[in-house]
């Protein structure tokens, strides 16, 4: 989930229907590249210490810097009881159930990409006991769970044993280098009127604005966070709109929300500090709730045959 070292203005929106004017970010003139997801022109957004972070003109999507981006994170048993252990331990049961209750009931098989230990498709078994369920990960548990398949494999190529009714793709997009590669390999996995659900940050959030505005005066602990190269990806709900139907997917529901607010890991060592930023979380995710600008953001689609 990283420091602002611009000026000037330019619009930006709250809810998909609102603009407003945010000025805690500019683009910096001279520094463009392509933009990841539409090819258009894309502008400094933001100076993390790591890697400079770009916005499209067009599309509004948010990026690390490309050339950065040969960082591989490691999925080491650390990265799960550690270093995002608040996150697995309380996962978003109102979030999944919501998932389960749109599967459609005909769907027979579901796959689970970047399924971490199994969690969400052990819930799904419990739910919904009569699908064929198949995770797959890097870092997938060599254990088995019963009832399920578990793949230790990277999705973008691996040899999948077969196709599905749904996909489903929590809080993994953001990760992904390609993103249209990503969702061409989606298609091709996922059967022809098939379902699929993505999960993933809102960069239009409350919570990211609050941020970018608390950094300008020199407290950078959550724009380092947020920014940082464990997400290579930060959507607004129009760059995610977008890339999904550019890659023939029909929306059929996108909904904001937060997630819990245990699940969030607090990179402070001190227990006051620590606290002090769980209640600016806190005030930033019922601020989003109220304006309509989530942390998160969960769209639902269907394949569009190609023609």
């Amino acid at each position: 989930m990283r420091h602002i070292l611009q000026h000037g203005e330019h619009i930006r929106d709250v809810q998909d229907s609102m603009r407003c004017k945010d000025t805690t970010v500019s683009k910096e003139k001279g520094a463009e590249v392509t933009c990841t997801i539409c090819s258009s022109v894309a502008r400094v957004y933001y100076r993390h210490p790591d890697a400079l972070i770009y916005e499209c003109d067009k599309c509004s999507h948010v990026f690390t810097d490309p050339s950065a981006a040969h960082f591989h994170e490691i999925y080491t048993d650390k990265y799960f009881s550690d270093e995002h252990k608040n996150w697995f331990r309380y996962p978003d049961m109102r979030l999944w159930q919501r998932i389960v209750s749109q599967i459609p009931n005909c769907a027979t098989s579901l796959l689970d990409v970047g399924c971490g230990k199994g969690a969400f498709l052990k819930f799904v078994q419990t739910q919904r006991p009569g699908l064929s369920l198949t995770g797959i990960d890097i870092a997938c548990p060599v254990n088995a769970i019963e009832g399920i398949t578990l793949i230790k494999d990277d999705f973008m190529s691996s040899q999948l044993p077969g196709t599905y009714d749904v996909v489903v793709s929590l809080a993994t997009i953001e990760h992904v280098q390609d993103i249209n590669g990503y969702l061409r390999r989606v298609r091709n996995v996922l059967r022809e009127n098939g379902q699929f659900t993505v999960v993933t940050v809102n960069n239009r959030s409350a919570l990211y604005r609050i941020a970018r505005v608390v950094s300008k005066i020199g407290i950078q602990i959550a724009t380092n966070r947020l920014y940082s190269l464990h997400h290579l990806h930060h959507f607004t709900h129009d760059s995610l709109r977008s890339v999904l139907q550019n890659n023939n997917f029909l929306i059929t529901s996108h909904v904001s929300h937060n997630a819990p607010l245990r699940a969030m890991d607090i990179p402070a060592g001190n227990r006051l500090i620590r606290l002090a930023l769980w209640a600016a979380v806190a005030i930033a995710f019922g601020f989003g709730r109220l304006i309509g600008a989530c942390y998160q953001q969960t769209v639902v689609c269907s394949k569009v045959p190609d023609f």
